[in-house]
């Protein structure tokens, strides 16, 4: 993925800002009667508060899975993930047998949430491009992006309509 198609962290955006202080921690209890803040086991004070409560990658009480999936948050996590997708493509247009070739060639994405789908896509353009233009043992016709999702259909916090 490119850095334009990661999300720019809240701190480059406003931290420069005089008048703005961004810090990442747990805000472990609220006043906003007197507009106070208890954070990291200190208390501030504040004029206007904005809580972005942020998500952590979630592995479905599977903490086994971390190994083998990394998260995506972060511009290094996505290089991390573009790095593991083009070593596989690697080792597949070196395997002489078609089915280690074959698996080498699939990717398996878990969650089909608006996060999943995107990598999905993302996923798809890097091994249709990796298939044009760098790996050439390799028949585009048997890469496969499985999308593993636990409910009963993709996008279900969207209107199903869409």
């Amino acid at each position: 993925m490119s850095r334009g198609d990661i999300a720019t962290p809240l701190r480059e955006l406003v931290g420069k800002q005089s008048n703005v202080q961004v810090l990442l921690g747990k805000v472990t209890n609220t006043y906003p009667e007197r507009k106070q803040i208890v954070f990291n086991g200190k208390a501030y004070s504040y004029d206007h508060l904005v809580l972005a409560t942020g998500s952590g990658s979630t592995f479905f009480d599977r903490d086994e899975w971390r190994t083998f999936a990394p998260p995506m948050k972060i511009l290094e996590d996505a290089k991390e993930i573009r790095r593991r997708l083009l070593m596989a493509m690697e080792q597949a247009e070196q395997a002489p047998d078609p089915e280690a070739r074959q698996f080498l060639q699939t990717a398996v994405i878990v969650g089909a949430g608006p996060s999943g789908c995107e990598m999905a896509g993302a996923v798809s353009e890097l091994m249709r491009w990796a298939l044009n233009n760098a790996f050439k043992q390799l028949d585009p016709k048997k890469t496969r992006i499985v999308l593993v999702n636990p409910g009963d259909r993709v996008l279900r916090a969207m209107s199903e309509m869409l």
